[in-house]
């Protein structure tokens, strides 16, 4: 029989959702914009309807390409991978790399990466839609010729250009483009990962479970004099990533400190709760109901950093600065 092509793509897969069941075979979902809790199965959590599909220029739509190399080229091997350090297990250099490409997979291809990348760009693409279309004759020529092949009129090419000249046509990146964005940077990260000093924490006994977001990978500047609260770059040298790999155990990347197995200091866990749910953008799933995590999963996204855009001019250059406050 062919094989049925896969529509409901995960973001976070499936086989690191199992590590955050209850005793019932459920997760719970914290819906932050609908503000509910439910318990779910994991094939419909972190999930989103052709999330990875792509809109070929023959008109057709591939579902299954990206989709695979997630599932086949980094979920397969790094399931393994994750099974070993729960066990506290010693990985091979092969499964070390396995282990830093997941981690990069899971920064780059959540929808929370996906609208941060559109944020960042909408605002350029916008300017150089504006300027094109009032500065630049080629551009202009161009677009006239093509669409009078097509019938439009002069009076209507006009008022188009018009629009698109004064910011009347709003511009954005397409999902495609975002998504390639994505994947390109993938390897990238996956070479920093490597760079950088790992351990893997449990949790101790007496302290509650970890959560995990559905941007599941937090950067945070580890500065003791930073609120925590402004994102941060992968490069920083304060920086500090966390990714929970069940409701026992988290793993941290800093530049520098020891590479081991360890035990999370008393209390540590409301921290890394805390910026679970700082960086989601909608969903958090844990292994338990809490009507106290949910308030505060909402109450973490109204402090959450929002856009702002900056034009610098600079001579007869502008400058498009994006800001977070």
């Amino acid at each position: 029989m062919p094989q049925s092509v896969p529509h409901n793509h995960h973001f976070i897969p499936q086989f690191l959702l199992r590590n955050f069941l209850d005793d019932k075979g459920k997760i719970w979902i914290y819906d932050t914009t609908a503000k509910t809790i439910e318990a779910r199965g994991t094939k419909g959590a972190a999930s989103v309807e052709d999330l990875y599909a792509w809109n070929q220029t023959d008109g057709t739509t591939d579902f299954q390409t990206v989709e695979d190399y997630f599932s086949r080229l980094v979920e397969n091997d790094a399931a393994k991978v994750i099974r070993k350090l729960l066990g506290r297990g010693f990985l091979s250099t092969e499964e070390v790399h396995h282990f830093f490409r997941f981690v990069a997979a899971q920064l780059c291809r959540t929808p929370a990466f996906f609208s941060r990348i559109t944020e960042s760009m909408a605002p350029i693409m916008q300017e150089m839609c504006e300027r094109m279309a009032k500065h630049d004759s080629g551009f202009r020529e161009s677009l006239t010729q093509r669409l009078a092949t097509d019938g439009t009129t002069q009076e209507q090419i006009d008022e188009l250009l018009s629009v698109m000249g004064s910011g009347g046509m709003q511009v954005k990146p397409g999902r495609e483009f975002v998504m390639q964005q994505g994947l390109k940077m993938i390897e990238e990260m996956a070479r920093h990962f490597s760079t950088m000093r790992w351990c893997f924490f449990d949790v101790p006994a007496n302290d509650p479970d970890l959560v995990i977001g559905d941007h599941p990978v937090t950067l945070h500047d580890a500065d003791p004099a930073s609120d925590g609260r402004r994102p941060i770059g992968i490069l920083s040298p304060q920086v500090e990533i966390l990714l929970p790999l069940s409701p026992r155990m988290i793993a941290c990347a800093r530049w520098e400190g020891p590479v081991s197995y360890g035990e999370l200091e008393a209390g540590a866990v409301v921290v890394a709760n805390q910026r679970a749910l700082r960086a989601a953008q909608q969903y958090i799933y844990a292994s338990h109901r809490s009507e106290s995590l949910l308030s505060a999963a909402i109450a973490e996204k109204a402090l959450a950093p929002k856009v702002q855009v900056r034009r610098v001019s600079q001579g007869e250059g502008l400058a498009i600065v994006t800001e977070y406050y």
